[in-house]
């Protein structure tokens, strides 16, 4: 069984000279899984689709489309991830902080700290806040 979502994205990147915050909303559909579930919506800035997948110890969130990426998340371990563009790849991972979920009735949150490691140099320290709640 599926339920039709309403989605909210907040990405807080801070580099060494510069702070950056990029919202995007979206609708979607979440589905259980064994163990977890995910939400699956169109990333219209991205031609293409994105996916949430939560499970006890591990949350990955997909992009395909004209970027095609993989972030895995899994509080204090260093975990490999894909970036790849139409001008080539990115050796990088992620090393996360924290993990932080809450559910209340129809509304959800999932905050991820974390920092991005581009070959082994953290590129940026960033935060991602992703919020639903149902429609149906």
């Amino acid at each position: 069984m599926s339920h039709q979502v309403h989605i909210r994205t907040r990405l807080k990147t801070q580099s060494e000279n510069r702070t950056d915050t990029i919202e995007r909303t979206y609708t979607g559909r979440l589905s259980k899984t064994v163990g977890g579930f995910v939400i699956d919506y169109a990333d219209s800035e991205n031609n293409g689709n994105a996916s949430l997948t939560i499970h006890e110890e591990l949350v990955t969130v997909c992009r395909k489309g004209h970027i095609n990426s993989e972030l895995r998340f899994a509080k204090g371990k260093k975990l490999s991830a894909t970036y790849h563009t139409p001008q080539g790849s990115l050796d990088m991972h992620t090393h996360t902080q924290s993990v932080n979920f809450r559910s209340r009735g129809r509304y959800s949150r999932i905050t991820i700290d974390y920092a991005l490691l581009i070959g082994s140099e953290e590129a940026s320290s960033n935060s991602l806040t992703i919020d639903w709640h149902f429609l149906e």
